[in-house]
């Protein structure tokens, strides 16, 4: 179970996650957390090097359709590669979350069902 926080928008009631402080990291969390950055530097570097080497998108063929399409791949690419990352973090952040919620009793309850550990 995660934690959550109450905030007030607009008049209404809203659970929003807790989220972690750098703090709240293991030394292996924060190796993962610096994995998945070095992943997305490195997958965005890639992406560059093939289609603007020397800072400039220079497209392959000189035909506009053709040029559009790549752009739609090479702008696919970045974002498959963010997402990949985003994703990463955002399962990372959850187990943090679900660490310390379990570190402090919160899930006490729930630990001999079985169905929270795997």
């Amino acid at each position: 179970m995660l934690s959550f926080s109450r905030s007030t928008t607009n008049r209404k009631k809203m659970l929003q996650p807790h989220h972690p402080t750098i703090a709240d990291y293991t030394e292996a969390e924060f190796g993962e957390y610096q994995r998945l950055i070095a992943v997305l530097l490195s997958g965005a570097k890639r992406v560059v090097d093939e289609h603007g080497p020397r800072g400039a998108w220079i497209p392959v063929s000189s035909e506009r359709p053709d040029q559009v399409a790549e752009a739609r791949g090479l702008i696919a690419d970045l974002s498959r590669i963010l997402n990949t990352s985003r994703n990463g973090l955002r399962q990372l952040d959850n187990r943090v979350r679900m660490r310390l919620d379990t570190d402090h009793g919160r899930n006490s309850g729930l630990r001999g069902s079985g169905w929270l550990h795997k």
